[in-house]
């Protein structure tokens, strides 16, 4: 009886782990070009063609070449997304695209909705291929842990909803960034542009882990920190705001980091900055000529660093 319950348990634990785990979902495109179609996929479990669905949370999803590349037109998921040299996928209309896991980018992506996108839940790296945005665009980072994001391109609209995700290259963002509470963004040793126009929220952390990271908030973005912003490791935030409000209603630490104001009248018809009234490691103050007036917010302006 006893060798008959120690069998039953390992002939469970045997289905168990072939049952779940990742199976490759890969596009062969031969319907139609409606991800959503179940011929148009081929399903393999280590190594062997089973019956064909669509891809589901836990399947790594592989897009090649082919005769009818995949459309996305409905809300779809995957476990990790590859997209092969000579792939090509689109995201259409309101829609998301849920990966679970790690995004790799090898063809062309191209994003062309209106405040739909891509989700992603691990690393991101389009790199070796073409991420394409036409409209209003947003992907959204969701993972737990620490990730990496490591692009060739830029964002339109970028979320940061929870985990750690730090910047492997340098990119701007054009109409929004936000970072909710809990999450980490981390410019690493890259430079983060936001551009001018862009409203950049903070409710989560942006943290600066190298001295050579830059955050670059330009012009006419806006500039809401309800979270944290640490400098403790280094790093330079630059601000060409005319009223940048640094602390706003959370927290900044200047730690052994640098806050260069940089606005100048060439970009912007005026030159003039207010300086926020917290403490600061080191302090820069640029402009064009003795024309640029930057003038303290408070009475008092402490920097215990070089000013």
């Amino acid at each position: 009886m006893k060798f008959r319950f120690l069998f039953i348990i390992f002939i469970f634990g045997l289905y168990t782990s072939i049952s779940f785990h990742s199976q490759n979902c890969t596009w062969n495109g031969s319907i139609d070009g409606d991800w959503h179609t179940i011929g148009n996929w081929t399903t393999s479990d280590l190594g062997a063609v089973i019956a064909s669905r669509v891809p589901t949370s836990s399947d790594s999803v592989i897009i090649i070449s082919s005769v009818n590349d995949p459309i996305i037109g409905a809300a779809a998921e995957a476990g990790t997304l590859t997209i092969n040299s000579g792939g090509l996928l689109e995201i259409s209309g309101v829609n998301f695209l849920n990966v679970a896991g790690t995004v790799t980018i090898n063809g062309t992506l191209t994003l062309n909705t209106f405040i739909g996108g891509i989700e992603c839940g691990s690393d991101w790296d389009d790199t070796g291929g073409s991420f394409i945005l036409n409209g209003f665009d947003k992907v959204i980072f969701d993972g737990s842990g620490s990730h990496t994001i490591n692009t060739n391109s830029n964002f339109i609209m970028l979320e940061i909803n929870s985990g750690t995700y730090k910047a492997s290259s340098n990119f701007s963002v054009q109409s929004l960034l936000s970072i909710s509470g809990g999450a980490i963004l981390d410019p690493d040793v890259n430079t983060i542009t936001i551009d001018p126009g862009t409203s950049f929220t903070n409710n989560g952390n942006l943290v600066f882990s190298n001295s050579s990271g830059i955050f670059d908030v330009n012009g006419t973005a806006t500039f809401t920190n309800s979270g944290t912003i640490d400098m403790t490791a280094g790093g330079t935030l630059k601000l060409s705001l005319e009223s940048p409000d640094i602390g706003g209603t959370g927290t900044f630490t200047s730690g052994t980091g640098t806050v260069e104001y940089d606005r100048d009248n060439i970009s912007f018809p005026s030159g003039n900055q207010t300086i926020d009234e917290v403490t600061y490691n080191n302090l820069t103050i640029n402009g064009t000529d003795d024309t640029d007036v930057k003038t303290a917010s408070g009475t008092t302006l402490d920097v215990n660093g070089n000013l």
